[in-house]
């Protein structure tokens, strides 16, 4: 399933700031133990966001990102298997923005690649 207009989605994912304040989401992880993609010089120099594939790619190595992405699904699948018709998760990035960003996106095809109908806000912060 494609990702959706954020209306539309049963499931919202928000990648966040560490300054952003809303929205706030029903669950949200900290990133903060993830490697910093900003910290790596070649990607300042040819990426512009978290959303850029080099990055995305990167930050799926990271040993953290399976079982965050495996925590999500859970979330996500107990949930609409309880009736529920939406759920949001967040994901805080206290180093900028390119954390969330990234892990928010990759989140968000594994999910629609399960079927659910899902919309991602990103983060408008310091980079």
């Amino acid at each position: 399933m494609p990702i959706v207009d954020i209306s539309s989605a049963e499931v919202g994912l928000y990648s966040l700031s560490g300054d952003t304040k809303s929205p706030t989401p029903n669950v949200e992880f900290d990133l903060n133990q993830f490697r910093d993609p900003l910290g790596h010089l070649p990607f300042r120099k040819e990426c512009t966001s978290g959303r850029d594939e080099k990055v995305k790619e990167w930050i799926k190595v990271d040993p953290r990102y399976l079982p965050l992405l495996n925590q999500c699904i859970i979330l996500v699948k107990d949930h609409t298997t309880s009736g529920g018709k939406w759920i949001s998760i967040g994901f805080r990035d206290y180093h900028g923005t390119w954390i969330s960003q990234a892990i928010a996106s990759l989140v968000a095809d594994e999910l629609a690649s399960l079927g659910y109908r899902v919309g991602v806000l990103y983060a408008k912060g310091q980079d």
